[in-house]
C-alpha cells in the first residue's frame, strides 16, 4: 500500500509547463494568422499544410492532456480536503486529551503525522547497478502538522530509520521517545554543540547529524511517537511533542507514560480508515 506517492510534480514544474503551453498556443496562432495574411511565395514554410496539421494536432493533444490533468486534480482535491479535515480533527482531539491528562496548556503540545515514502531512485536500483551512496533512503514524510497556536517553527529534518523518536519508532516498530530537557540545558548555543560534537554520545545525538541537531536545540522538551500499522505493516507514525520552556525550573518528563501512550495508540488506530481513503 502506497499511502504517500513516491514522487510528485513540484509546483515550479507545473508553473513552467503552463507558461510553455501558453507560448506554444501563441506560436500556433501566429502561424495560422501568417498563413492567411502572407502571400504563397512569402515564407513558404508557413503555408505548409503538413506543418499546420502537426502544429494544431500537437496543441490539441497538449491542451486535452492539461485539461484532463486539471480535472483529475480538482476531483482528487475535493475528496482529499474532506479527508484532511477528518485527520486534523483527530489530531486536535489528541492534543486536547494529552493536555488534559497532564494539566498543561494545549498550546504546549504539537502533533505530527508521518507516513512512509519510497524515493523514486530506489526502484531503478533494483535492475540497474549504481553506487550505494547514490540511493536516496526511504523516509517518513510529515503529511500533517498541528499546534495550537502554531508558535514553534516546523522542523526541516528528513526522518529516516533510527533518527529521532520518529525514526526509532520506525526502526523498532514500537513507540519511540526522546527526552531533550537535559540536552537543551547543556547545549544552549550552536557553538556548544560544535565544540562538543566529537565527544557526544550516540544516544545523545538521537541519530541526527550536527546541523539537524543544532536546529532542534531549544525547541522540544520531549517527543513520543506511536506506530501506525496497516495490514500488519508499518506505514507511518503519529507523534506528539511538548514545547521546551527554559524558564520552567521544575520541568519533568510527562509524555513517556502509559496514559499518553494509550491516547497515541488509540489515535493511531482511529486514523487508519482516513489514511486508507487518502
Amino acid at each position: 500500500m502506497a499511502l504517500v506517492r513516491r514522487w510528485s510534480v513540484p509546483g515550479w514544474v507545473r508553473f513552467v509547463s503552463t507558461i510553455v503551453l501558453s507560448l506554444y498556443s501563441a506560436f500556433v496562432g501566429l502561424v495560422l494568422v501568417l498563413d492567411k495574411q502572407l502571400k504563397p511565395a512569402t515564407w513558404k514554410w508557413v503555408h505548409s499544410t503538413v506543418l499546420i496539421v502537426w502544429l494544431v494536432g500537437i496543441l490539441a493533444g497538449l491542451t486535452l492532456t492539461d485539461n484532463v490533468r486539471r480535472a483529475i486534480l480538482r476531483y482528487r482535491a475535493t475528496g482529499h480536503e474532506g479527508n484532511r479535515v477528518e485527520i486534523r480533527n483527530q489530531m486536535g482531539a489528541l492534543i486536547i486529551a494529552v493536555a488534559q491528562i497532564h494539566g498543561i496548556s494545549a498550546g504546549d503540545i504539537g502533533c505530527g503525522l508521518f507516513l512512509r515514502q519510497e524515493r523514486w531512485v530506489r526502484r531503478p536500483a533494483r535492475w540497474f547497478p549504481c553506487p550505494k551512496g547514490f540511493l536516496r533512503p526511504e523516509r517518513l514524510k510529515r503529511i500533517e502538522r498541528m499546534r495550537l497556536p502554531d508558535n514553534v517553527p516546523e522542523s526541516t529534518v528528513e526522518f529516516t530509520k533510527g533518527k529521532g523518536a520518529v525514526g526509532a519508532c520506525w526502526e523498532h516498530g514500537q513507540h519511540g521517545y526522546n527526552d531533550w530537557r537535559s540536552i537543551n540545558r547543556r547545549y544552549q548555543t550552536p557553538d556548544d554543540v560544535v565544540s562538543r560534537w566529537s565527544k557526544m554520545r550516540d544516544e545523545t545525538k538521537h541519530g541526527f547529524d550536527q546541523k539537524e541537531f543544532i536546529s532542534l536545540i531549544g525547541k522540544y522538551a520531549e517527543v513520543v511517537a506511536m506506530p501506525i500499522i496497516i495490514n500488519g505493516s508499518f506505514e507511518g507514525c503519529i507523534a506528539i511533542d511538548r514545547k521546551w520552556n527554559k524558564e520552567s525550573a521544575s520541568d519533568r518528563s510527562l509524555l513517556n507514560d502509559d496514559a499518553t501512550k494509550r491516547q497515541l495508540g488509540a489515535a493511531a488506530q482511529t486514523l487508519v480508515p482516513s489514511l486508507r481513503k487518502g
